[in-house]
């Protein structure tokens, strides 16, 4: 996927084979679900395209901008922390 970080993209570099160091330079211009795929399960480094699901996840992230745009004050950190001890979600209105 996308790397913009100049280190991040030294590290994959490393570990392309050396005739192959060019396909480095794709990392910072992969688009929206595109991916370098290097290992050992592929034969080559390779340029990949993934479709997007079908089915999208049903995650429980929070609505990031409504929450953050709403005036509300900080300090319902023990609602959090039962809910991670508990793994569960719950609601912080």
């Amino acid at each position: 996927m996308r790397l913009s970080n100049g280190d991040d993209q030294a590290v994959v570099r490393r570990l392309l084979p050396d005739g192959l160091g060019s396909f480095g330079d794709l990392l910072p211009v992969l688009d929206t679900g595109e991916a370098l795929v290097v290992g050992d399960a592929s034969l080559l480094p390779t340029r990949i395209r993934i479709s997007e699901p079908s089915q999208r996840p049903n995650s429980g992230t929070v609505d990031f901008w409504e929450k953050w745009s709403t005036d509300l004050s900080i300090g319902k950190h023990n609602i959090a922390v039962d809910g991670w001890r508990k793994q569960t979600m719950q609601e912080f209105n």
